[in-house]
C-alpha cells in the first residue's frame, strides 16, 4: 500500500497540476502475466489513481510483456512513449 501511495504521489507531480483540469490517460507497462503480482499491483495502482484523481487520470496497465522486455520498457519510458513501468531489477541483467 505504501508503494501505491508513493507512485500515486509521483503521478500527480509528473502530470502536473494544470493537467488535472483535463482528463489524462497514462500507460503502465510490465512483463507479468495476468493475475501475477505485477498485474495485481498495476491494476490496484490504476484504481487508486482513478479514485484519488476523481476519475481525471486513467492509468492503463499493459502487461504480459506486450510492449516488450524489461530493457525495452525502460527504453520506452526514457523515450517518453511509455509513462510508467514496473521494474524487476533481477531481470534487468
Amino acid at each position: 500500500m505504501k508503494l501505491i501511495r508513493k507512485l500515486l504521489l509521483a503521478t500527480v507531480f509528473l502530470v502536473g497540476l494544470p493537467a488535472l483540469a483535463n482528463d489524462v490517460k497514462l500507460r503502465l507497462g510490465h512483463v507479468g502475466a495476468s493475475g501475477s503480482t505485477y498485474d495485481r499491483v498495476a491494476v490496484q495502482f490504476a484504481e487508486k489513481v482513478r479514485e484519488f484523481s476523481g476519475s481525471q487520470i486513467a492509468v492503463e496497465p499493459i502487461g504480459n510483456g506486450v510492449l516488450g522486455s524489461q530493457p525495452q520498457l525502460l527504453s520506452q519510458v526514457a523515450a517518453g512513449t511509455l509513462d510508467f513501468m514496473i521494474i524487476d531489477p533481477s531481470a534487468m541483467g
